[in-house]
């Protein structure tokens, strides 16, 4: 059901603003008056540390102990022209830090971008390095920036002072959900009350006197309140749409501020994940040596191509055309198997391989590979939960604030409309109280 209510009132829409700040308010107790501010600039310092000192590194740990002894004809001969001793033992145990990273080593290996090829990668390396500057770099210290900047500045909360021209206002039914105490056993349903809504503003009235489901629904009884207003109805019905600008941008400042926490899943699941362990078998290293064999030959001969220099070094005297005929039968035994494996291509798959067959491994061991968190990384954790805690704190104190500013803007109110009562300019229905 629609109908229209006519009025001789025709006066243009007021305002009336109250400005508090945070560190001044009654509301905000003492002690976070003094503590507050050098709790956001101790966040900073924090921020500042996690930015600059050690986050984590990459360290290996090695503990090895393997024996080598050539046990048969052929192992033993090649070893004898090669002047290896039959036994050997090899021992590594090693602990070494591989590389530390920081914040700006992040950054910079980013930008550079070395062995990603170029190209599209080399792009997106670089705009990953930007993001990283701007979301994990600046974003941090911005944010603490904007909430001192919300604690310290008086910011603005008003109220409407609107014309009550009935002429200017539709009636609706609108259907919202009514509530009744625990104690009674009414059940839940719903119930039609009368939305009063100004066509030029859009701003609306309630004339229901169950005050307190309306203002559970408000959404039905203002459905213009945008993020920056709130809505409430004094004790007759009539509604005011407050405005604020503090409370919406710490609300998005709390949002954009959990960004932030990213970094820290990122680096304690890369703390958690990166661990690398290898236990060293005998046999395992046999079979890999085998299996593998054609390849490390290839290797040494691109390292050591010269079988006369080889030998020289391996029996550590000349050899070639400068060795003492005392030395010959030496030198041309080892030049004949270095040559053997390297002229041959498939010296690796026989003769290799009864070689390495015919050496008896024993022993083992292990190598461990871990990303270790740092102090940098500690800094960081306890920097972000900080910085989300004082955000959280100023908006509750915003909150407590912005109880108490309404309160005293309805009091203002309240004494325009009774000013303004008696001679035309606002309605007398409009007054609370």
């Amino acid at each position: 059901s629609r109908g229209r209510r006519k009025s001789t009132y025709s006066q243009h829409p007021k305002y009336l603003t109250i400005n508090s700040s945070l560190t001044t308010s009654p509301s905000t107790p003492l002690l976070l008056k003094i503590l507050l501010p050098f709790l956001l600039l101790a966040n900073h310092v924090l921020f500042y540390h996690a930015q600059t000192k050690p986050m984590w590194n990459l360290t290996y740990h090695t503990d090895i102990a393997i024996s080598a002894t050539a046990s048969t004809i052929k192992s033993k001969a090649t070893f004898d022209a090669l002047n290896l001793p039959h036994h050997y033992e090899f021992t590594n145990k090693e602990t070494k830090v591989v590389e530390t990273f920081t914040y700006m080593d992040a950054i910079r290996k980013l930008w550079k971008a070395e062995g990603l090829g170029g190209g599209r990668v080399e792009l997106l390396s670089k705009i990953s390095a930007a993001l990283l500057v701007a979301f994990s770099g600046i974003w941090p210290h911005l944010k603490l920036v904007l909430v001192h900047l919300c604690w310290f500045w008086p910011f603005g909360r008003g109220v409407w002072l609107d014309d009550d021209g009935d002429d200017d206002y539709d009636e609706e039914d609108v259907e919202v959900e009514e509530e009744h105490d625990e104690g009674h056993a009414h059940p839940t349903h719903n119930q039609t009350i009368r939305k009063r809504c100004n066509r030029k503003t859009r701003r609306c009235g309630c004339n229901n006197s169950e005050i307190t489901m309306i203002r559970k629904n408000r959404n039905n009884c203002f459905p213009s309140c945008s993020t920056t207003s709130s809505c409430s109805c004094c004790s007759d019905g009539h509604p005011h749409q407050s405005h604020a600008i503090r409370t919406p941008f710490l609300r998005t400042l709390s949002t954009l501020g959990k960004w932030s926490l990213a970094d820290v899943f990122v680096v304690c699941i890369l703390i958690a994940v990166l661990h690398l362990d290898w236990n060293v078998h005998p046999d395992d290293i046999r079979s890999g040596i085998e299996k593998e064999l054609p390849t490390l030959l290839s290797y040494v001969q691109g390292k050591y191509p010269d079988a006369v220099k080889d030998c020289t070094d391996l029996l550590g005297y000349t050899c070639g055309k400068h060795a003492l005929v005392i030395h010959y039968p030496a030198c041309l035994a080892c030049q004949a198997a270095i040559n053997a494996a390297y002229s041959h291509p498939g010296w690796a798959t026989s003769e290799g391989k009864d070689i390495v067959e015919g050496v008896t491994l024993e022993g083992g061991g292990y190598a461990r590979l871990r990303v270790v968190g740092m102090i940098g990384t500690y800094y960081f954790c306890a920097a972000v939960v900080m910085s989300i805690l004082m955000g959280l704190v100023v908006e509750w104190m915003d909150g407590r604030d912005g109880e108490r500013v309404e309160e005293k803007l309805l009091e203002k109110k309240r004494e325009v409309e009774l000013y303004h009562g008696g001679g035309g300019g606002f309605a007398s229905n409009r007054r609370c109280g």
